[in-house]
């Protein structure tokens, strides 16, 4: 069960939304999603939408380096529904918003208000919008890594601005069910993405209220059910001094009528087309015009998966399949009017595939493109039978040259 959920977090919303997740999680329809997020976005009939953006993020604890990994992947795959900055700081920063404290207690004490008193409060974890408080002790239940991601995935969607609890309707497919020690479910499902894809949706604006907000996530529910919404990052790219400029970034349709977000950047002719990480050719060809896919298999969740990059307006093309190629080698020219498209995808298995913006990628981070430096040492993506090395995640570097 587990892998088959691991499987299901990568996959496109119509496939996750289609697909059972367990005996008794049948596929919700359009107004059992919309009540779901309104259960979970408001809890008062006076509450409006909040949201929290552009998080750094300080790890504290003695525990810190023991889940870094852990926390830097769950916090990865948040940028990719939410479409938001969110970046882990560096030990001695002293800028950050926003503190994840690893305790090694087998509960964490709080104080709270409670019919009008001060009380005390034992919890396994406990978050506000600006901290998670995390226990790392095993329990009966649990390995300290299933309650790090369980506690994470249920605290930071609170901090993110998800209120409320799942209803006892949703108990086995939300990681928002209020106890947790639900079996199995020791992270994200797909309806709780969903929650955060609808919730970050440019469309909805922060204090909206449940009136205003209603008819929006009926549209956006619609389209992640269909399988046509589109998470795009929030913030404007940060080009570097000499990188190409981009000349477009839309979304085109594909021959089954599904957008894929692309980033179309313009070169110099006869430009070499880089490889943006190490991989493995799976296509080289020519029709009206070339076009290369490079498989890179990462690592994230505890599970593989596998990104994809595809290059398309190319002349003379320099590999074949079956090759494998490293970060920064030339695999093609460009050839008129020298428009690169580079488009990156998410698959995990037949049908579970998402396109998703090259920005949410970039080697220094998300919306911060990173140029091929051959004098630059990077980490490897996969040892040398391309087995993704345990806890990376793909970091990908500009397709055309710099400078």
């Amino acid at each position: 069960m587990k892998g088959r959920r691991g499987a299901m977090r990568w996959g496109v919303a119509a496939a996750l939304a289609l697909v059972a997740v367990g005996p008794a999680a049948a596929a919700p329809n359009l107004a059992e999603m919309v009540d779901f997020f309104t259960r979970l976005a408001f809890q008062r009939p006076d509450d409006a939408v909040i949201k929290n953006a552009n998080l750094v993020i300080k790890l504290e604890g003695n525990e810190v380096e023991a889940y870094r990994t852990v926390v830097a992947a769950r916090l990865q795959r948040l940028v990719e529904l939410t479409g938001m900055p969110i970046e882990v700081a560096p030990a001695d920063a002293k800028r950050f918003n926003f503190t994840i404290t690893f305790v090694r207690e087998e509960t964490v004490r709080i104080r709270t208000r409670l019919e009008g008193r001060d009380s005390e409060e034992w919890v396994r974890c406990h978050a506000n919008r600006s901290r998670i408080v995390i226990a790392t002790l095993p329990s009966a239940r649990q390995t300290p890594e299933q309650r790090v991601v369980r506690c994470l995935d249920h605290e930071i969607m609170h901090s993110l601005g998800v209120r409320g609890h799942a209803p006892a309707t949703f108990a086995y497919e939300s990681i928002m069910f209020v106890y947790d020690n639900i079996r199995e479910a020791d992270g994200q499902t797909p309806w709780d993405a969903m929650v955060l894809q609808a919730l970050y949706d440019p469309r909805l604006r922060v204090g909206a209220t449940q009136a205003e907000t209603r008819p929006i996530v009926t549209a956006v529910m619609a389209e992640l059910l269909a399988g046509t919404h589109h998470t795009q990052l929030k913030s404007a790219p940060l080009l570097p001094p000499g990188a190409a400029a981009i000349a477009s970034d839309y979304l085109a349709r594909g021959p089954s009528g599904e957008r894929r977000p692309l980033i179309a950047i313009q070169g110099k002719p006869d430009a070499p087309v880089l490889a943006a990480a190490e991989g493995i050719v799976t296509l080289a060809t020519r029709t009206t015009s070339g076009e290369i896919w490079i498989d890179h298999p990462a690592h994230a969740f505890g599970e593989p998966y596998m990104v994809r990059t595809v290059y398309r307006g190319l002349g003379v093309l320099k590999v074949a399949p079956g090759e494998r190629v490293r970060r920064g080698q030339a695999i093609a020219t460009l050839e008129p009017p020298d428009l690169l498209e580079f488009e990156t995808r998410i698959t995990q298995g037949p049908g579970l595939v998402q396109a998703v913006t090259p920005h949410f990628f970039w080697h220094d981070g998300p919306g911060r493109i990173a140029c091929f430096d051959p004098a630059r040492t990077y980490p490897r993506d996969g040892d040398d039978a391309g087995v993704p090395l345990a806890g990376r995640a793909l970091k990908i570097t500009y397709p055309l040259t710099c400078g």
